[in-house]
């Protein structure tokens, strides 16, 4: 992620991103996505903040902020708290959405795979030859 887009959430966040500066923290490295997920990331970081200060689920910091197989991963810590249900859903929608949503971006997408890579992009930023995870399995059976 481009670093203004780092420092906005950083910036209207900074209980979930306490840890960003911190060298001994994953976090350390940054948001490790594209731009695209920008919206993404800020309404999942609202929905986590508004738990904890009018449902009292315990303040989150993020951990490691990036994309995994085509996906959000958002993985955070609450102290010595247990994350909460309703925290665990809304970590969990996010990454179901980012599924559908260019990371390059934030234009509605799929998951493609290139190379062995697996990214979701657009049909404009898609890389030519990318195959849906159905044809890139077929076409893997098909080669042993």
């Amino acid at each position: 992620m481009n670093k203004e887009l780092d420092k906005l959430l950083c910036a209207n966040y900074p209980k979930i991103f306490a840890r960003r500066q911190v060298k001994d923290s994953t976090m350390h490295f940054g948001f490790c996505c594209g731009d695209g997920w920008f919206n993404l990331i800020d309404g999942l970081c609202t929905s986590l903040q508004y738990l904890t200060d009018y449902r009292g689920t315990p303040q989150p910091e993020a951990v490691q902020v990036k994309e995994k197989f085509g996906r959000l991963r958002f993985y955070i810590t609450c102290g010595e708290d247990e994350m909460t249900e309703a925290q665990s859903s809304v970590i969990d929608l996010a990454r179901i959405l980012s599924a559908h949503i260019c990371e390059e971006c934030g234009c509605p997408g799929r998951i493609a795979a290139n190379g062995g890579w697996w990214t979701v992009r657009c049909p404009a930023h898609e890389p030519e030859g990318s195959l849906s995870p159905e044809e890139y399995v077929t076409a893997r059976e098909a080669g042993r």
